[in-house]
């Protein structure tokens, strides 16, 4: 309750004890200099409001996080409370109450002491209250004291009472609100202004207000506005201003409702294009501040990104539409960011480079050594003081120290930090200088270090290249040392790669050109040669960086596109044969283009993403009706998409005229009961079903419509003899060919003529409440002759018995197994024979959901220790209500694309694994988040290349 205290006590082991502490959302609790360990009691005083606290445990080998809810309770209050209202005979009364509490108070309309249930009252939930709706109004019945009633469980009931006025409409008074404009159904397209217009009289003048779904509008809403005091504009419309609108006018005489119309939203689809984008490339110093602006427009308004290689910079719960703002500071070095525009229908990106102007500092470690009589090895470190620009570097050696740098000798090195002189003067000293450079300069020299040759070994061999490569193989070709004071009779080659992490040694015969087999794919390799006569191993050459091709998936097989609508296509595929070879499939690329009359390209090609590997169909949708297609497919592997398949060409169908699926039967009722009618109908584009009474549109209050995924129901309550004994027609048309319809007799019976065998309820159902994954039973009985047939109704639609969850016991009773929340709303029965129809009343169910935070069920090992290249899956299962979003993350990279997230389980497969890193599997829900880090060790580190090592002995001393 509020004003409780509470103590809450937090105890975690490991080794070493990790550090507790509390966390109130992203507010640490515990202050930083004096976490506990081990234990960590948060005492909480005089608590006013629900809220999370989070205790994380942490040490150096993970953190842990608990989520504990603190859930207030309150008593019912009534905030909205219902206003008398004055109508006259046979219209519509409407009042609205709203309720706080927790947990959330449930809301129930009673007359007098009864709670109510008669068909004519409808009854409508809002986020925080009801809507009793009334009509149409009878003199004598409905005149009366009605009461809004709210409980929670906690505390007394609260309630509000309200007094309805119905005057006789024989005796309408003047000034009498009375409309002279009714509102009409409208289509807007989604995104544009849509005006509804709604005019009455009266004296005093009255008051409008706009009323959709039968609830008051929220005019706090800055796209809605009250023109004139008549007309609602809505500007910006969304799909979910769709509904049924009308108007109340309302003065001190009394209250009157306009007739209902429909609005109905279309949107219109545009793949994702940029309306404004950075230059492509900016020129900055070293520490400038630079904002990159990027725009795009579709429709739906596309998510925008920043990008800096694989790492996403605009997190994943926060990516703005439409427009996003790079800002960068203190910019150090080069680099790329790429603006990633997406949406459903595809996704675009563009590219914008960032060029530092460099400077560079001195060269560090000069070491060298002499090879033989003809031949100097020199090694350096680069640069402490450089922003990652350096594009070689240029060194300066002579034998005449004393004149000027410009008159030295120089050799340029394009890769790494290793230079190899050859044709040097034996027995002589010489003095080396070296020299950063960079793409706009160069930087000052390294202090000088003197080197003196002697006679020996071979010189280096010359023009060492990679003449070809493979996915195994590389094929290299060098020339034979230009000095040697000896015989060539061998060559050694040494190599190591990044997937083995190992060097290897090979001796070869006097050749100049060789082929490296049996390599592993995609992997980098470093190689080195050097020559050897009878007195040794000569000079290596500088390494040579070569990486071999990688194993790209083949194209999918049997490719086949067909059109399924006017907007979707269906495409099939087979997997590749060579599968296996390539990897493990990750999913597939498709790639559509269209073409117009003459195959040309019209717009950019949009990418469609299967993310289960499994999948050998999908399909396409959101394209244009009548319009030709090119598709192609790819595999894609953990080495990215492969070869494309060979277009295919398809054109998306024609638009389908309307068609009548289910037809509405003929019913028979008794006057002042409920009759209801079903019809759908399918075509392309969707249809609009409206219903009609003769030649008219239904709009009077009593007539309800309530639309389904592929139709309409219209009910109708209560029934009076004169008044609705017709033929109704269900009419669906969307713009393709002629409307479809069909036609529907309601017959009405007068109530002292009920003929023998007409259904009559003896069993009415009841309001329960159910907790969520609970089974629960609804029950209504009826009698008749013919026995009649019951049907169950969900908010007033037919029960869909297709779920596994439904089921009718004995004829009669309504099960439902494995509750969930989309099972509440207003059910009741439909009992039918020859004779006639009738309807129970209705009953609320409510489904409670038991709130759980996560918790992890099963968790990869906190360390596992594994050799280069091994492949690892990692499983982490969590439980909670509701069931939270499992993903895995490696440091700040998310590798679970954020539209798949599952639930309760991720299983991540590593593949190839190359270094050591740590894993964090992170379960969350609208209760909190929990992670827990599982830690790789790749054993066998890579040996680092040595070439002056033992080779020769170092003899550089400073220039004196």
């Amino acid at each position: 309750m509020p004003g409780s205290n509470l103590n809450l006590t937090c105890v975690a082991e490991g080794s070493p004890v990790p550090y507790v502490k509390w966390r109130n959302g992203s507010f640490d609790l515990t202050p930083e200099h004096s976490i506990p360990v081990g234990k960590n009691v948060l005492q909480l005083e005089n608590i006013q409001e629900s809220t999370n606290y989070t205790c994380v445990a942490a040490s150096k080998l993970g953190n842990i996080e608990s989520v504990t809810t603190i859930l207030v309770q309150e008593p019912p209050r009534i905030v909205t409370a219902p206003r008398n209202q004055t109508v006259i005979s046979g219209g519509v009364a409407s009042f609205v109450c709203t309720a706080l509490g927790n947990p959330k108070p449930i809301i129930e309309w009673r007359k007098g002491n009864r709670r109510l249930a008669v068909p004519h009252y409808t009854i409508q939930e809002t986020p925080n209250g009801s809507v009793l709706r009334i009509g149409p109004e009878h003199l004598k019945r409905d005149k009366s004291v009605y009461k809004c009633l709210a409980e929670n469980g906690v505390g007394e009931p609260a309630y509000a009472a309200v007094e309805l006025r119905v005057l006789p409409k024989d005796h309408i008074p003047l000034g009498f609100p009375q409309f002279t404009i009714h509102p009409r159904m409208k289509a807007v397209e989604k995104g544009r202004t849509v005006l509804l217009n709604c005019q009455a009289e009266g004296n005093p003048t009255p008051t409008i207000t706009w009323l959709k779904n039968m609830i008051p509008l929220n005019l706090d809403d800055p796209r809605l506005s009250i023109i004139q005091g008549t007309y609602l504009q809505i500007i910006q419309a969304k799909k979910e201003d769709e509904g049924t609108y009308e108007c109340l006018a309302d003065n001190s005489i009394g209250s009157s409702f306009s007739e209902q119309a429909l609005l109905y939203v279309r949107v219109r689809l545009v793949p994702p294009r940029f309306s404004t984008l950075p230059e492509p490339i900016y020129k900055v110093m070293p520490g400038s501040n630079l904002n990159l602006t990027c725009v795009a427009e579709g429709s739906p308004v596309p998510y925008v990104k920043w990008r800096n290689g694989s790492f996403d910079l605009t997190p994943e719960h926060s990516i703005p539409v439409g427009k996003n703002v790079l800002q960068l500071e203190n910019i150090q070095e080069s680099t790329n960011y790429t603006c990633v525009a997406a949406s459903k229908l595809g996704n675009i990106e563009s590219v914008t480079t960032i060029l530092v102007q460099e400077f560079v500092g001195v060269p560090k470690n000069v070491q060298t050594c002499s090879l033989g009589s003809s031949t100097v090895v020199i090694q350096w470190d680069s640069p402490e003081e450089h922003n990652g620009q350096v594009t070689g570097y240029k060194v300066y050696f002579t034998t005449r120290p004393k004149l000027p740098t410009t008159d030295w000798n120089t050799q340029n090195i394009d890769n790494g930090t290793l230079a190899i002189i050859s044709d040097v003067t034996p027995e002589t000293i010489y003095t080396i200088r070296i020299q950063a450079l960079t793409g706009t300069g160069s930087g000052p020299l390294s202090d000088p270090v003197q080197v003196e040759t002697q006679e020996g070994v071979p010189s280096q061999p010359l023009n060492l290249l990679v003449k070809f490569t493979s996915s195994t193989t590389v094929e290299l070709e060098w020339s034979h040392p230009e000095h040697s004071s000896e015989n060539v009779i061998g060559y050694e080659l040494y190599w190591n790669d990044t997937f083995t992490k190992k060097q290897y040694h090979r001796s070869i015969p006097p050749i100049t050109s060789y082929i490296m087999s049996n390599l592993y794919p995609d992997i980098l390799y470093h190689i080195w040669l050097a020559a050897r006569s009878k007195h040794g191993e000569g000079a290596p050459t500088q390494p040579v960086t070569v990486k071999t091709d990688q194993y790209l998936p083949d194209e999918p097989m049997n490719v086949k596109v067909e059109p399924i609508s006017s907007t979707s296509l269906q495409v099939q595929w087979k997997r590749p044969a060579n599968k296996d070879k390539n990897g493990l499939i990750r999913g597939y690329q498709i790639h559509i283009q269209e073409r117009d009359e003459n195959n040309g390209s019209v717009g950019a090609a949009i990418r469609f993403d299967v993310t289960n590997e499994v999948e050998e169909a999908y399909n396409v949708t959101g394209l244009r009706p009548d319009t030709t297609y090119t598709v192609q497919v790819a595999t894609v592997t953990w080495k990215g998409d492969g070869i494309h398949s060979h277009p295919r060409t398809s054109k998306t169908k024609r638009g389908e005229p309307p068609r009548i699926v289910t037809a509405p039967r003929n019913q028979t009722v008794i006057s002042g009961g409920v009759a209801s009618f079903v019809c759908t109908a399918l075509g392309n584009p969707k249809p609009i079903i409206e219903w009609r009474k003769g030649n008219r549109r239904l709009a009077v209050p009593h007539y309800t419509i309530q639309e389904t995924p592929n139709g309409s129901v219209l009910r109708i309550e209560p029934e009076h003899l004169k008044r609705d004994k017709s033929v109704y027609k269900c009419l669906a048309e969307n713009g393709v060919g002629e409307p479809a319809y069909a036609a529907v007799e309601l017959r009405v019976l007068p109530k002292d003529h009920i003929p023998l065998g007409f259904p009559l309820f003896t069993v009415h159902p009841r309001m329960k409440a159910v907790e969520k994954g609970r089974t629960v039973l609804l029950n209504c009985q009826a009698e008749g002759n013919p026995t009649p047939t019951i049907t169950w109704l969900k908010n007033m639609i037919p029960l869909n018995l297709d779920d596994p969850r439904l089921s009718i016991i004995q004829g009669t009773y309504l099960q439902i197994t494995q509750a969930k929340k989309e099972d509440e709303g207003t059910y009741e029965c439909l009992a039918e024979n020859s004779i006639g129809s009738s309807f129970s009343e209705q009953a609320l169910l409510f489904v409670r959901v038991r709130l759980v935070p996560p918790r992890f069920s099963t968790l990869p090992e906190p360390i596992y220790k594994v050799m280069p290249g091994s492949n690892l899956n990692l499983t982490c299962v969590a439980e909670g209500s509701p069931v939270p979003y499992v993903k895995w993350r490696n440091g700040s990279f998310d590798l679970t694309p954020e539209h798949s997230i599952p639930v309760g389980k991720n299983v991540l497969q590593l593949e190839n694994i190359q270094e050591s890193t740590n894993y964090t599997c992170v379960a969350a829900s609208k209760l909190g988040n929990i992670e827990s880090v599982t830690t790789i060790l790749v054993q066998g580190p890579l040996r680092e290349l040595d070439v002056i090592g033992s080779k020769c002995k170092k003899n550089s001393s400073p220039s004196k």
